[in-house]
């Protein structure tokens, strides 16, 4: 049943249960004499029927109340039993994993029906949380970089730190889907600070080796913005290793606004006024709109690259230029992520993008090749433009760095995790 913690915690769990009670009779009315059902736990119940009773628009219409005006809807996950029926208890494992998908459907189809790849998904999910400490402890998780450039003049104006996972299998290199597993399983937020430390590990040294030096953007989790201390530990990190908070962005993702947008608004806040940038990642890929954006703590927007089409439209086109002018007018820089052609380039400069990132110019680096980048040492074939690297833009007078303070005896990860470990901060 649909938020029925939020029924009880509204009407009392008096009322929940007799709620329960109705769904149950409901269900009991509608058992043929070749069906059985039960209550599992508190909403949960289990059904053996023919198929047609489980149609999605009869099971919404025969289960589906509204108690004291109250609406309470229900969702189903559907296992069908073919000709070679397995235990019963794997049956209702494969209903449940249906289940669990269709509640993480939201408002979307309240009816699933379980198939192979939702069993590899739970598997997946489930290596991923047991694998994700040891893949730490072991280096596995570890950053690429991919160049950000400056138009119209080509320059190498930034660096992305995406972070990678090496393993024997595969499938796991692709954060698209090793991500959402540790934000759903709660380790986001580790996975944001081992990025950061490894961030800053690289950059100092590049200032120390005289290497060409560019801001540095790193990706924040909605679950690192919740905690109180993190403007704290940012600035820490950056004490640590005496680094200017002007190198690096943080990148908030289009998604992070859609819960608590006040809440995000002041973390933001107090990060921006200790002197970092804030840029949005994957604007447009969901419901955020400038309007939104208007008087918060943001100084970049980074357009999602499902705006870059391989044939634009003039509607495509007005749609982009749009954006940018809108976004110029808030006082936001614009980057392009995607940029996969000479057209799509040309396009972007012509419509005043200030930045792009993309597999024109590069793709997510090794260290070696992305230091290679910086020194001038890489020639890159294959007919792509020439990457120079562009100067690093003032601080907007924030925070610049510590003058003082003890530095570490080595400029590594181990040394500034171990003194999180022994703040408390994990």
């Amino acid at each position: 049943m649909d938020r029925f913690c939020a029924y009880n915690a509204r009407f009392g769990h008096a009322a929940g249960d007799a709620l329960l009670i109705d769904l149950g009779s409901a269900i009991s009315r509608v058992l043929s004499p070749e069906s059985a059902g039960a209550r599992l736990h508190a909403d949960r119940f289990a059904l053996l029927v023919p198929r047609p009773l489980l149609d999605e628009a009869v099971f919404l219409t025969r289960f589906s109340h509204r108690p004291e005006g109250a609406f309470c809807s229900v969702r189903s996950g559907v296992y069908e039993i073919g000709d070679v029926a397995p235990r019963p208890a794997d049956m209702l494992d494969n209903a449940l994993l249906a289940l669990r998908a269709a509640k993480r459907g939201a408002g979307e189809r309240r009816t699933l029906t379980y198939h192979r790849g939702l069993r590899e998904e739970a598997l997946f999910f489930q290596d991923v949380v047991r694998e994700f400490a040891p893949a730490l402890r072991d280096g596995l998780i570890g950053p690429r970089f991919q160049p950000i450039v400056s138009y119209p003049g080509g320059s190498v104006a930034g660096v992305e730190v995406l972070a990678r996972w090496k393993h024997a299998e595969g499938g796991r290199t692709d954060p698209s889907r090793f991500v959402p597993v540790l934000e759903e399983a709660g380790f986001a937020a580790e996975l944001d600070m081992h990025m950061v430390v490894r961030a800053l590990v690289h950059l100092k040294g590049w200032v120390d080796r005289g290497l060409g030096t560019v801001p540095v953007s790193v990706n924040l989790s909605r679950s690192s913005l919740r905690a109180p201390g993190l403007p704290d530990r940012m600035t820490a990190l950056l004490d640590a290793y005496r680094l200017p908070s002007s190198l690096i962005c943080l990148e908030v993702s289009e998604e992070a606004w859609s819960s608590d947008p006040a809440q995000l608004k002041a973390a933001l806040s107090r990060l921006r006024d200790a002197g970092f940038s804030i840029a949005v990642d994957d604007f447009g890929a969901g419901a955020t709109s400038l309007e939104d954006l208007a008087g918060s703590p943001v100084d970049v927007i980074k357009i999602d690259k499902s705006f870059l089409r391989s044939q634009m439209s003039e509607r495509d086109g007005m749609v982009v230029k749009s954006l940018v002018r809108l976004a110029h007018d808030l006082g936001l820089a614009v980057v392009v992520e995607g940029v996969e052609t000479e057209e799509q380039a040309l396009f972007l400069k012509e419509a005043g993008v200030d930045r792009a990132q993309g597999y024109l110019y590069a793709p997510p680096l090794d260290r070696a090749s992305f230091e290679a980048l910086l020194g001038g040492g890489s020639e890159r074939g294959g007919g792509s433009p020439p990457l120079r690297i562009g100067l690093i833009p003032k601080p907007r007078g924030g925070r610049k760095g510590a003058g003082g303070g003890k530095r570490p005896e080595r400029a590594d990860e181990v040394g500034v995790e171990r003194f999180f470990h022994e703040e408390g901060k994990g």
